[in-house]
């Protein structure tokens, strides 16, 4: 199979397809994946007719691929573990697979190519990966099926808030780029010229590395109707400060306190106020500093916002980085 992924002869008549899709809010799972899963699929003539797909994705714009997932994992069977697809990586399959005990779900075993391995890209963290993935199967009833997902990955901005880049598709040629069951290159067609505009018009992170509990709160975020004071420096205006208790975005006294009397004020007015009634009250939204709700009743104003107000009382800005939703 892996020479059978080298070889280059004259293109086969075949038709495959492979298209990058930005799935909308609320697609993939797990939940990290509802806002920055790009899904590659493929398309072909028959079940089966392709052996392999060697391609290579590069974003721009400050972008970074930051993982993979969602990809088949070993020979193309219904047999647990494994899946009908593409579940053979060479470059990995020779690093981490013991061929007499193979160990299918070893977390390093992916279709990521390693960088050192010859035109390979750059790998995950950075703006470009290369991806081998091949079909091992035996029978006609355990080939890879028509169409399919072949992975998803995550592509996310080096700063939160809105943010566009390119994501682009290209065939590894060193690899044999798609190649058909003897072995022959197929050219496959790149809807859009292997283009998918990957776009965040939120301006609330998602992702990791922007606090462990960044995801968690994102999704709290949806809920309470995307309150633009929870977003920090990529909120407008710019509020850096009110997960650390800033309720009102002003500073006061000549000391310039950020965290002082108005903004107890406004948790006191918003106390116990359930996240029903924040839909009537969007400003008491503010008040919630943890980003979530307390209790069996489901109160966004509560003790834990109250503490977190106490432990930087009288602060200023300079003492409160790192800014929110950073925590």
């Amino acid at each position: 199979m892996i020479v059978a992924m080298l070889l280059v002869a004259a293109p086969a008549m075949a038709g495959v397809s492979v298209k990058a899709v930005h799935l909308p809010r609320g697609g993939g799972t797990p939940f990290e994946m509802t806002c920055c899963a790009v899904e590659v699929n493929y398309t072909s003539d028959a079940p089966g007719q392709v052996r392999a797909f060697a391609l290579d994705i590069n974003v721009d714009s400050g972008f970074i691929i930051r993982a993979i997932r969602n990809f088949q994992s070993g020979v193309s069977t219904d047999k647990s573990p494994c899946v009908y697809g593409y579940g053979i990586f060479p470059g990995k399959f020779r690093d981490y697979i013991d061929p007499n005990n193979p160990a299918w779900t070893d977390p390093n075993y992916n279709p990521v190519a390693p960088s050192g391995d010859p035109d390979a890209k750059t790998g995950l963290g950075t703006d470009a990966i290369t991806v081998e993935l091949g079909s091992l199967y035996y029978g006609d009833a355990n080939k890879p099926t028509q169409d399919g997902t072949l992975f998803r990955i995550e592509v996310i901005p080096s700063e939160f808030g809105a943010a566009e880049c390119n994501l682009t598709l290209a065939v590894n040629s060193t690899r044999g780029g798609v190649v058909d069951i003897n072995g022959d290159p197929i050219t496959p067609t790149f809807p859009t010229n292997g283009t998918c505009k990957v776009t965040y018009l939120d301006c609330f992170p998602c992702w990791p590395p922007f606090g462990a509990a960044s995801l968690t709160q994102y999704a709290e975020w949806l809920t309470v109707f995307k309150p633009n004071c929870w977003c920090g420096q990529a909120g407008v205006p710019v509020w850096n400060t009110q997960c650390k208790g800033d309720a009102d975005n002003k500073t006061e006294t000549f000391s310039k306190y950020r965290v002082y009397k108005s903004d107890y004020a406004k948790l006191a007015l918003c106390w116990a106020k359930k996240e029903t009634q924040m839909r009537f009250d969007p400003n008491c939204i503010c008040a919630d500093f943890d980003h979530r709700y307390e209790t069996f009743s489901k109160y966004r104003v509560y003790k834990s916002d109250y503490a977190r107000l106490a432990a930087n009382w009288a602060k200023k800005e300079t003492q409160l980085k790192p800014f929110c939703p950073v925590e």
